[in-house]
């Protein structure tokens, strides 16, 4: 999987080599179409991406004129690209596919590999992977890519993620105060320790994995199991429900802050209400979405606009494959030939499954 979102600058050159390829044919084209199979079909889209998502998105705001120049603006090039669907995120997937091809051929290689779209699996793996000392990648089942349930230090925040609330609704941190209103340029913040940049934050990502409402409800289940725990296990079948009773969840809360040798639990009960507030009314907007879409696709990572909540890696949103906007954008993963990775040695070798460990969950500080 690559190690950071495709930017505007590499994404640019997609759309050239298509308008120019179509210019000479077609001087006075404005519509630049690119043709591809995908999943055994032919398909047709237009390359360029909605430079006016940010109006769309945000239409009762003052929005800096210089967003309307996101993708061309030469200062803005190592930004990530956003306003692409994940039809067009596939094209260019397709696209580098072949370029890859071309330079093979310059070597005399005959076979390759094929960018695609990651799955849902093979995002989370790479947002989970951490290493050992001897360098043996292993799957963690962390909270967040960086590894704590924390959001900064003091250097600033890990990630460049929107506001965060409190129960109250009280703003405890805003936009800026990453040091980016928007987007931020690509590598910005740490990587995990495999080497992946914005896993979290910066904009969200395309996966290939679709979506149903069963496996929508199946999945808030894991999530709720895990926010409960088994002191509030009693709580559960609540969450589960179409309409939780949130009074349950306050009057417990009450009582286990009435009690000071209970204190800790009670500041946790606040923290599981405030959190099972948050995944209901996310999995109700999942829901709702999947009423009106039969082409919806996983979206992960959460985005420069988007609560902590959607930062971490379990959470997932949902979209149409036809939706662009300007929190979404997408990285590439690639599947190479057989043939291509025994030539290239060890180097992908010491990268197989067969070096994957899986450890227990850890409460990590």
């Amino acid at each position: 999987m690559s190690d950071h979102e495709v930017t505007n600058g590499e994404y640019q050159q997609f759309v050239n080599w298509v308008k120019d390829s179509l210019l000479k044919t077609e001087p006075a084209v404005e519509v630049y179409s690119y043709r591809f199979t995908d999943q055994g079909k032919q398909i047709v889209v237009n390359v360029k991406p909605d430079t006016t998502v940010w109006i769309k998105d945000f239409r009762h705001s003052i929005i800096d004129p210089e967003l309307n120049y996101y993708h061309s603006n030469p200062t803005t090039t190592n930004f990530p690209v956003v306003g692409v669907s994940a039809i067009q995120a596939r094209a260019y997937c397709h696209w580098m596919t072949r370029q890859f091809e071309t330079l093979l051929e310059k070597y005399n290689i005959e076979t390759g590999g094929e960018f695609r779209l990651p799955t849902l699996q093979e995002w989370e793996r790479g947002a989970q992977e951490s290493l050992t000392k001897d360098n043996i990648r292993y799957v963690y089942n962390q909270l967040y890519p960086w590894g704590s349930h924390r959001l900064h230090d003091v250097n600033g925040y890990y990630a460049n993620f929107g506001t965060i609330r409190d129960q109250n609704n009280i703003v405890s941190k805003v936009n800026y105060e990453d040091n980016y209103i928007f987007t931020a340029p690509v590598k910005s913040f740490k990587p995990t320790q495999t080497g992946l940049f914005d896993m979290a934050g910066n904009v969200s990502e395309w996966t290939s994995t679709s979506l149903d409402k069963n496996s929508v409800i199946q999945n808030y289940k894991e999530v709720y199991k895990e926010l409960t725990g088994s002191n509030y296990d009693f709580l559960f079948p609540e969450l589960c429900g179409e309409s939780p009773d949130w009074r349950l969840f306050e009057e417990h809360v009450k009582q286990e802050k009435n009690h000071s040798y209970n204190a800790t639990n009670g500041w946790e009960m606040e923290r599981i209400l405030f959190s099972g507030k948050q995944r209901k009314e996310e999995e109700l907007h999942n829901l709702m979405v999947l009423e009106h879409s039969d082409d919806l696709l996983i979206v992960k990572g959460g985005s420069w606009n988007d609560p902590p909540v959607y930062l971490q890696n379990s959470v997932n949103q949902v979209y149409s494959e036809k939706a662009q906007h300007s929190t979404i954008g997408f990285r590439l993963a690639l599947t190479l030939h057989p043939e291509l990775e025994k030539l290239l040695g060890n180097k992908f070798k010491e990268q197989s499954s067969e070096k994957v460990k899986f450890k227990p969950t850890k409460n990590l500080k």
